[in-house]
């Protein structure tokens, strides 16, 4: 424990050795938060300059300016139409909107009005696009109400008038149901009339017939009356009838002709008059038959006008029903408001939880500023202890790998801390964040979000050797997980497979469990899995640092320099690289501490003089970079203290090298013996 607080003080103390580095390091996340505060913390999320322009202004465009007039737009008025588009280039004018000559919004026309924007500004273009288009919804709805009050008083006329007119439908549904009772009526009376006529009935020729046998008759009777008189003529002898019979025999021939030339005029008279009868009678039945056949003609355009009369009734019904429906479905209409009818969808934006803008953007502006500030952080540590003259003695002391991981995991903890602490601090006191009731929850997620991304830069820092690409390669990493999330464009946006990638983005999912805690207060046992799922980065990232520390300490061993400086008695000596320029003092000529130290030796007082304390201090931490040994050279007093002191740094050196060598020997039999 005493060996990780030893390391926890030696990185925090090589972090501030550069005091400008450090204020950059320290004070540009607070500096970013409170200026990320100062731009956020507003209730409107644009301020918006409209650019506009028409030939002549018309009521409807001031109204539709007058609804532009907000503390969230700003109307600018240009002369022309290319003047107003290039005012969106020059960045004068977020949108430009062109309305056409004599522009009206009315019932009778479309006015098409001409949107110009900037794609280019992917977050603002389609926020100015939509508000705008709901200020002319605005106003286009106004127009269809005031055109919806119209057509609903047309309805209401249109309902009085189907109802006065209902009544005539029903009197001549009426009248026609009267007249078709009317027409069976008198089908039945004629039905009932009897206009059959047989002539054959009158028997004319039975007349006729009795006619001849009466004249027959007559004649038989005065011929039996002359025979008869004949007779007693001749058989009488009484002369006093003869007389008398012969008289009655005259008048029996008188009366015979008289009887035949009346009978023949009777019976030429009686067959003209029956003559005549019968044409009567035949004339009779002509027109009997005449009036059958037109009641039989009459009967059928009777059933003609009959079913034409049930048709109309039957017509006059679906149109009455007709009627009714209109009726119905207009009342059913004009019952609405011109409101309801202009507006059918009434929609109601409700947030789920209130907030300023700031308290909306709070989880994505903490995840980052926590991301950046523990990755920078944790690479730093790494790069500026790797870049330390005590690196090669890190690398060759007893200490275990893990200590050292675990004290630059502490140390870029207590910094990243210390800097959350701060910026939430900031954020509660100076720009009202909604985050007391929640902030245990806050700070342990933010807790196991530091820890990954710090976790995530000390992999950084020990894959690179400068701390220029470790810098670089930070703010690379970093940059690339910010623009595969939602901060830039939603994810929704980005194509399907890149989408289904980015979910699983650690920025991603750090800003969802910060926002489900922040903005919709979900306690941390009903976080969501995507809490285990950065636990499980953060383990993996554990077994990376593993493995990439085990592997680069073998290489950092192959590749540091000092080496072993055969003398004539093959003594190993210490080498190490100057990386200082070389001067052309013959101190900057040495390149080795034994190099130095025999140049030291062969030095006589006079010469010894010409050089200072400072400029064999600058040589040590040039080339052997040990400051501790920089600083005791500068408090010797003589050359044979300074010669003292070199000599024992040097036989320091070799004490250690022999270790290592004890060391590597050892592993290597405990290796050999698991095998």
């Amino acid at each position: 424990m005493s060996k990780i607080f030893e390391i926890i003080k030696k990185n925090i103390r090589l972090l501030v050795k550069s005091k400008g580095s450090a204020m950059i390091v320290i004070l540009g996340p607070l500096l970013l938060i409170f200026l990320a505060g100062l731009a956020f913390n507003n209730s409107n999320a644009y301020r918006i300059n409209v650019g506009v322009y028409s030939p002549t202004y018309t009521d409807d465009i001031n109204s539709f300016l007058g609804k532009l007039s907000s503390s969230q737009f700003r109307t600018l008025k240009f002369d022309s139409e290319q003047k107003c588009v290039d005012s969106i280039r020059q960045g004068i004018s977020h949108t430009c909107i062109i309305f056409p000559p004599g522009f009206q919004v009315s019932g009778n026309a479309t006015s098409n009005v001409t949107f110009y924007v900037d794609y280019s500004k992917v977050n603002l273009v389609w926020m100015v696009r939509d508000t705008l288009f709901s200020k002319i919804s605005e106003r286009a709805t106004e127009i269809s109400m005031s055109l919806a009050g119209t057509l609903l008083q047309k309805i209401e006329d249109t309902i009085s008038e189907l109802n006065a007119r209902k009544s005539t439908l029903t009197e001549l549904s009426t009248s026609n149901g009267q007249a078709g009772q009317q027409m069976l009526s008198i089908k039945s009376q004629l039905s009932g009339l009897d206009l059959s006529m047989n002539t054959q009935s009158f028997n004319i020729e039975y007349v006729r017939a009795r006619m001849s046998e009466l004249n027959t008759a007559g004649l038989d009777a005065i011929n039996t009356s002359r025979d008869a008189l004949s007779n007693i003529r001749s058989q009488t002898n009484d002369s006093s009838i003869i007389p008398t019979i012969d008289a009655a025999l005259a008048d029996l021939s008188s009366l015979e002709t008289s009887f035949s030339s009346a009978n023949a005029t009777n019976e030429t008279d009686l067959d003209t008059l029956i003559t005549a009868v019968e044409a009567k009678l035949d004339e009779t039945k002509a027109k009997f038959d005449a009036a059958s056949s037109a009641r039989t003609n009459i009967s059928g355009q009777i059933d003609a006008i009959k079913a034409t009369l049930d048709s109309s009734i039957k017509k006059i019904a679906l149109l009455q029903s007709s009627f009714n429906s209109i009726t119905d479905n207009l009342q059913s209409t004009s019952s609405q408001s011109a409101g309801a009818i202009a507006s059918p969808v009434s929609t109601l934006i409700k947030p789920v939880t209130t907030q300023s803008y700031l308290g909306y953007m709070f989880p994505i502006l903490i995840t980052m500023l926590t991301m950046f500030i523990s990755v920078v952080f944790s690479t730093t540590i790494i790069i500026t202890e790797k870049r330390s003259s005590a690196h090669f003695r890190n690398i060759i002391t007893p200490t275990r790998e893990d200590v050292f991981i675990t004290g630059a995991y502490l140390t870029n903890m207590i910094l990243s801390s210390i800097q959350i602490v701060i910026m939430l601090f900031i954020s509660i006191i100076f720009f009202k964040a909604q985050i007391i009731r929640m902030l245990p929850t806050v700070l342990v997620l933010l807790l196991f979000i530091a820890t990954f991304f710090t976790l995530l830069g000390i992999i950084i820092g020990y894959l690179f050797h400068s701390e220029e690409t470790a810098t670089l390669g930070a703010i690379s990493i970093s940059s690339l997980l910010l623009l595969t999330s939602s901060v830039v464009l939603p994810l929704e946006s980005m194509p399907a497979y890149v989408m289904k990638i980015a979910k699983y983005n650690p920025f991603v999912i750090s800003e969802l469990l910060l926002r489900r805690a922040i903005i919709f207060e979900t306690p941390l046992y009903a976080i969501g899995n995507e809490f285990f799922l950065l636990l499980g980065y953060s383990l993996l990232m554990i077994a990376l640092i593993f493995v990439i520390v085990h592997f680069g300490r073998k290489l950092g061993i192959k590749k540091e320099q000092p080496l072993v400086e055969k003398k004539p008695k093959e003594i190993p000596v210490l080498e190490l690289e100057g990386l200082a320029e070389k001067q052309q003092s013959p101190i900057s000529s040495a390149g080795t501490l034994s190099e130095l130290i025999e140049l030291l030796e062969k030095m006589d007082s006079e010469e010894f003089a010409r050089h200072s304390k400072e400029e064999f201090a600058e040589w040590v931490r040039s080339n052997i970079r040990e400051e501790a040994l920089a600083e005791k050279i500068l408090k010797t007093e003589s050359k044979k203290e300074l010669e003292q002191e070199f000599k024992s740094a040097y036989e320091k050196h070799l004490r250690k090298i022999e270790e290592l060598k004890q060391k590597i020997a050892e592993k290597k039999k405990k290796l050999y013996s698991k095998k």
